[in-house]
């Protein structure tokens, strides 16, 4: 049986003449791959960093250059002898697999043939490291902006003032705002001290930023100069770390104040009596008075003594005013004098010895007198109220105006402060009541009008008798009667009045009217008046003869005398 010879992959002929082909040489079966020579050599292997995948290889240009991030011993295999070691690199053609070790500041992790720069906040110091060591806390790792192949190879930094660096920490991180720090390497933000009372820090600073401005207040982590505005009832000066309340007597109602100027006294009146108030407390009490800056509502040396007054709120005592009295010590208000007497001064008793030469008026003196007749006293008068015109009052010690009786009907009551009637009221006039004057015009009487007449005292106008004409206005008796062929029934305006609206009218036929009648006076039976005006009774006629007048008031004959009858001279019927 016929033997074959099989050139192993990633083998090379020691010697190669012509390519070979496939079938039978000297009875031998030739496959490719292998390289042929006047004799058979050993396959060789290829070179370290190098590796044949392929069969029929002829010399080491067959050969390839080992994979990135892999080794290849030159062993006879058909691939790489495996990956590169975790803390190196292997690069294309590597023969080992620590081939290139990982430089300071980066890592490999194997089978790569790049090393991995520390990420941020790690370092390395040592050649081939397959890891990066965190950066401590406290402190920094900073990595160069100008090398991007390479991380930290060791450049470890302490953490500065105002700042601090937890662990992986690449660029140190500020104190928060509201807080400082005046030492290095701090490991957290909690490390941070915060920011002096009254002062501010922006944060990211060794020391702190400043004082908190006038008018703010800053408790102790403040990030801002103006914190917290100052509130009503205080101040804040500059650097204040709690508003200064308002002292006691004083009050603020203003915010975000800036100095002791902003309080302000308590207002008159007023009584502010603790601290830090933003407006006043309350009105003084009744009977007391406050000036201004006033911290009690019952000040001991402001109590209203006799003859004062201090009602609620008062700012000062308060003399009582004429026509009222105070007999005792802290009170709000003053007595009015009693009805039905004034008082002319103010006091705080009641003798009636303030009189010119005889007393004088001094505290706990009051002079009192009755109101006299003509004038009436209201509760708290501080004099004589006169009664007006067109009244009068008899009587002393009246306090009502309605005391004052209005002038008797027929008479005036003239000026003011009359005890009785001035007189009647005069002839052509008339006054009902509480008349002023004798010749009033008003709701109080007035002036006859034509067709009256008003005697001296009249209380109403009178109409004008009967049979008699008032013509004018103003008249006291009636003058003159009405004329003959008129008669004038009362309220007449005309001696020979039209109509009943001038008060009678005209004689009619079958009448007749005499100077100064009253109404008209019929012709009697048996005559007649054909004509009107008649004057007297003579304008009646005797009936004529063959005719009848059966009836008075005829202004012509009945009738003509029926058959069987005859008529004389004044015939009735």
């Amino acid at each position: 049986m016929r033997s074959r010879v099989l050139l192993q992959i990633g083998s090379l002929c020691a010697e190669s003449r012509r390519r070979p082909s496939f079938g039978r040489l000297h009875g031998r079966l030739v496959h490719r791959g292998r390289n042929l020579s006047n004799r058979l050599k050993t396959p060789q292997p290829c070179a370290p960093g190098t590796y044949n995948r392929k069969e029929g290889g002829k010399s080491q240009d067959d050969c390839e250059e080992c994979t990135p991030g892999n080794y290849c011993l030159g062993e006879v295999k058909n691939g790489v002898s495996g990956p590169c070691s975790p803390g190196y690199i292997c690069p294309r053609g590597s023969k080992t697999q620590f081939e290139v070790p990982a430089p300071p500041g980066t890592y490999s992790l194997g089978a790569t043939d790049t090393a991995t720069p520390c990420e941020a906040g790690t370092y390395t110091v040592d050649k081939g490291s397959d890891s990066c060591t965190d950066c401590p806390a406290g402190y920094y790792c900073p990595l160069d902006p100008l090398v991007t192949d390479k991380g930290n190879a060791g450049d470890i930094k302490d953490c500065p003032e105002g700042h601090y660096c937890e662990a992986r920490t690449e660029t140190p991180k500020p104190c928060p705002a509201g807080t400082y720090s005046p030492t290095k390497n701090l490991h957290s933000a909690d490390e941070c001290l915060p920011c002096t009372p009254g002062k501010y820090c922006l944060g990211g600073e060794s020391i702190v930023s400043g004082d908190c401005n006038p008018g703010y207040y800053c408790t102790g982590d403040s990030s801002t100069p103006r914190q917290h505005e100052c509130f009503a009832g205080a101040y804040c000066l500059a650097g204040s770390s709690y508003p200064v309340l308002c002292p006691i007597g004083k009050y603020n109602p203003d915010e975000k104040s800036d100095s002791d100027a902003a309080c302000k006294a308590c207002e008159p009146g007023h009584y502010c009596g603790r601290t830090g108030l933003d407006k006043v407390e309350g009105e003084c009490d009744e009977g007391y008075y406050c000036p201004g800056g006033s911290d009690s509502p019952r000040p001991k040396s402001n109590r209203c003594k006799k003859g004062q007054m201090c009602p609620k709120g008062s700012a000062n005592a308060i003399d009582c005013t004429k026509g009222s009295y105070q007999e005792s010590v802290a009170q709000g208000g003053c007595i009015p004098c009693p009805r039905g007497f004034f008082c002319p001064d103010k006091c705080t008793g009641f003798e009636n010895t303030c009189t010119a030469g005889i007393g004088e008026c001094v505290a706990g003196v009051i002079p009192i007198q009755e109101c006299s007749t003509g004038h009436y006293c209201p509760k708290g008068t501080t004099a004589e109220v006169s009664c007006p015109a067109g009244t009068y009052n008899p009587k002393a010690g009246a306090f009502t105006e309605n005391q004052c009786i209005p002038c008797d009907p027929g008479h005036y009551c003239a000026g003011t402060g009359r005890d009785s009637v001035s007189g009647e009221c005069d002839a052509g006039f008339y006054c009902t009541r509480g008349a002023s004057v004798s010749r009033p015009s008003d709701s109080t009487g007035g002036q006859c009008l034509p067709g009256f007449y008003c005697p001296k005292g009249a209380t109403y106008p009178i109409p004008c008798t009967p049979g008699y004409a008032c013509l004018t206005a103003g008249l006291s008796p009636p003058l003159q009667k009405c004329e003959a062929g008129y008669y004038c029934e009362g309220k007449a305006t005309s001696t020979t009045p039209a109509n009943t609206g001038e008060g009678g009218g005209k004689c009619e036929r079958g009448y007749y009217c005499e100077a100064g009648s009253e109404r008209m006076v019929p012709c009697p039976a048996g005559t007649y008046n054909p004509g009107e005006y008649g004057p007297d009774s003579n304008a009646c006629k005797v009936c004529d003869s063959g005719y009848y007048c059966a009836e008075a008031g005829l202004s012509q004959p009945t009738g003509k005398c029926e058959a069987g009858y005859y008529c004389c001279l004044l015939y009735t019927s």
